[in-house]
C-alpha cells in the first residue's frame, strides 16, 4: 500500500512539473523552430506526401545522357549512331548543355547522342591547331 502511494504521488509530481513549466507553443499555437528565420510551415501544406503532388511529377530536367571523357570516344559513340544504308548526310551538331556548361552535347539529326566535356572539346582543337 505504502508502494503504492509513493508511486501515486511521484506520477502526480511528475505531471506537475510539466504543467508548471512554460509551454514551447508560441501564442499562435505553433511550435517554435531552433533558428528563429526560418519558416514554421506545417509538413501537410508542402504536398510532398500526397498522392499527387510536386514528388510524384516528372522533372523539368531530362535523363541525363551517356557521357564520354574524350573527344575520340565521342566520335566513336556518334559513328555508332550513323548508319550508311540511310539516303543522304547526317546532319551533326554541337551545343553547349543547357543544364551544365561544363558539358557538350553532340546532335545527330537533332537527337542527343553522347555528352562530352566542353574542355575534351577544346583540349581537342587546341591539339589540332599545333602542326606536328
Amino acid at each position: 500500500m505504502v508502494y503504492f502511494a509513493v508511486s501515486l504521488i511521484g506520477l502526480f509530481g511528475i505531471a506537475g512539473l510539466f504543467v508548471a513549466m512554460p509551454s514551447r507553443v508560441s501564442q499562435r499555437g505553433v511550435t517554435r523552430c531552433a533558428v528563429d528565420d526560418w519558416p514554421d510551415v506545417p509538413v501537410d501544406a508542402l504536398g510532398l506526401f500526397q498522392r499527387v503532388g510536386r514528388i510524384n511529377q516528372p522533372s523539368a530536367r531530362p535523363d541525363v545522357p551517356s557521357r564520354v571523357a574524350t573527344f575520340e570516344a565521342a566520335q566513336d559513340r556518334l559513328l555508332e549512331h550513323v548508319t550508311p544504308s540511310i539516303p543522304g548526310r547526317p546532319d551533326i551538331a554541337l551545343r553547349l548543355s543547357p543544364y551544365d556548361d561544363a558539358w557538350t552535347d553532340v546532335l545527330l539529326n537533332g537527337a542527343l547522342i553522347v555528352q562530352v566535356p566542353t574542355q575534351a572539346l577544346i583540349a581537342h582543337r587546341d591539339a589540332m591547331a599545333w602542326p606536328g
